[in-house]
């Protein structure tokens, strides 16, 4: 992750800083030569991009005042329900109501299929497995429930889990189930050895691992239909796996799938990142891939979700520089009907990171994206900031508590959880958690920045925030923000050197765009100081 967004002042002066929260996306291929591509020709219809209509403080007091009453509640799937839609948005109900259900629904954790193999009952997790995949074809309440199964338990690349997979398998030899999560397991492993750099920085030997992963996940998934060729997780991961071998293997499996499981709602999912410009395809391909999910939203209103899918995609920006700073998409419009949680989350991440107007879009987008996926922990950080933003730093105490319980070892849980504690004055707190941020990620300049805003302008210990300025400078010399926190210092207390602190700076940062607010302010206090 990047530096966050966020202004710091010498009096008067700001700066912006880039913002630390990382997009999320499938590294997935292109989709050519496919069966259902071909009835589908409708034209590539595309919106200019119109920057964002913010949501009115009546909107964000009435959508906080809801989510504040959903967030208490216990069970999973009613506090999904209860979550309330973006202001204004024209959701589809039963696509929320299938979606809450997809998301909450219960099925065997990876820990429990752990102890049972290890205790050599396997014959028992087949048997979870077996009624997973029945659900899933009979219940209405139950839609995806062996997919999602795979989604939650199977998608490691953990030397832990390749030895249970392979003793499930040893202990189940005529298990379609086991021989389908070693497929599945097998190509995150393809992926994770082909690392996530560029194909002409990635070495031969990284490809090579890669094939030769994927050769045994299409095994697998081979034995796996054999045995048995309704398991639909088979089918989607076989779409991944086309995306770092061969296309038209992806593009068959898709439809291979679709034959199955017409209305799946992962295959369409699959489907749909493959198609995406990213990765080869095209925004005609993904209107394509949504136009025919519609057709089956009466037997499965999950797949209403995806008709979001392309806007948001063009929305993002992924294919252009168009996202400039300050600038926002008119999200509002791109989701005024449901949308998946991965949009939602990077339309939050998006928004929070160029919104400097208060339009409040991160809030409400990150805030959705959780309700669907509550462990998103880049969404919750975005969330919490947001709401230490919008004057609800307890709540957003919570959501940083929640993120060190979860990750203690991560940086971004105690920088988001500090500055929740600076929003509430618990300046005490606040310098704990971002020295903690520090000491786990050295190499991020933004907690030692907070540290000093907080020594000058709060807590006013000129000594620490001259030994913080001095830190800043000695790290990360070619960063103005430990001269603006000298100058902060030499102002304000004063101290001597103040001019020709000035002087540096204007001589070093004076051409940076992101410095011109800062730039003007000092120039007129050199004007002055003279």
């Amino acid at each position: 992750m990047d530096a966050r967004a966020r202004w710091l002042s010498v009096t008067g002066i700001v700066v912006l800083v880039v913002v630390k929260l990382g997009l999320l996306a499938w590294h997935l291929g292109a989709l050519q030569g496919s069966d259902w591509a071909s009835q589908f020709k409708a034209p590539f219809v595309s919106t200019p991009m119109r920057k964002a209509q913010p949501f009115t403080p009546a909107e964000i007091s009435a959508f906080l005042a809801q989510a504040k009453q959903a967030k208490v509640i216990a069970d999973p799937l009613q506090r999904c329900l209860t979550f309330p839609d973006p202001p204004g948005s024209h959701w589809s109900h039963e696509a929320v109501v299938a979606y809450c259900h997809y998301t909450t629904q219960s099925a065997i954790s990876a820990a429990e299929l752990t102890t049972l193999i290890q205790n050599d009952h396997a014959d028992q997790v087949d048997k979870r497995m077996a009624d997973a995949l029945q659900a899933q074809r009979t219940q209405p309440d139950a839609r995806g429930l062996l997919d999602r199964t795979f989604i939650m338990d199977f998608r490691d690349s953990s030397p832990e889990l390749r030895g249970i997979l392979d003793a499930w398998k040893r202990q189940s030899p005529n298990s379609a189930f086991a021989y389908a999560a070693s497929g599945d397991a097998y190509v995150i492993e393809a992926h994770d050895a082909r690392g996530s750099q560029s194909g002409r920085l990635t070495s031969n030997d990284h490809f090579e691992s890669m094939q030769r992963l994927l050769q045994l996940a299409d095994d697998d998934f081979s034995k796996a239909l054999a045995l048995n060729p309704l398991l639909t997780p088979v089918y989607a991961g076989m779409i991944e796996s086309g995306t770092y071998g061969s296309h038209s293997y992806g593009v068959n499996a898709a439809n291979r799938g679709l034959a199955v499981d017409p209305a799946n709602f992962s295959i369409y999912v699959r489907l749909m990142q493959l198609s995406e410009p990213k990765w080869g395809g095209s925004i005609s391909r993904m209107q394509q891939v949504a136009a025919q999910a519609q057709v089956h939203v009466p037997e499965n209103p999950l797949l209403a979700l995806l008709a979001t899918d392309a806007p948001a995609y063009m929305a993002s920006g992924s294919d252009c520089d168009c996202l400039g700073v300050s600038y926002v998409p008119d999200y509002r419009s791109v989701f005024d009907k449901a949308a998946g949680f991965r949009p939602l989350a990077t339309a939050g991440s998006i928004a929070y990171t160029n919104d400097h107007s208060g339009a409040a879009l991160g809030l409400v987008y990150s805030a959705e994206a959780l309700r669907f996926a509550p462990n998103e922990s880049d969404s919750r950080s975005t969330l919490s900031y947001e709401l230490s933003k919008h004057g609800e730093a307890q709540w957003a105490k919570e959501e940083g508590d929640r993120l060190v319980a979860e990750s203690p070892s991560s940086a971004i849980s105690y920088d988001t959880r500090g500055y929740a504690y600076e929003h509430l004055q618990d300046y005490p707190h606040a310098l704990d958690d971002y020295g903690k941020a520090f000491e786990l990620d050295p190499t991020d300049q933004w907690p030692l920045v907070q540290i000093g805003i907080i020594n000058v302008h709060k807590t006013h210990d000129w000594d620490k925030a001259w030994a913080n300025a001095d830190q800043l400078i000695k790290l990360f010399p070619d960063h103005p923000e430990g001269w603006i926190l000298r100058l902060s210092v030499e102002k304000d207390q004063p101290r001597a050197g103040l001019h020709d602190t000035m002087v540096y700076f204007l001589a070093h940062f004076s051409h940076d765009p992101n410095q011109q607010a800062a730039v003007r302010e000092v120039r007129q206090m050199l004007a002055e100081h003279k």
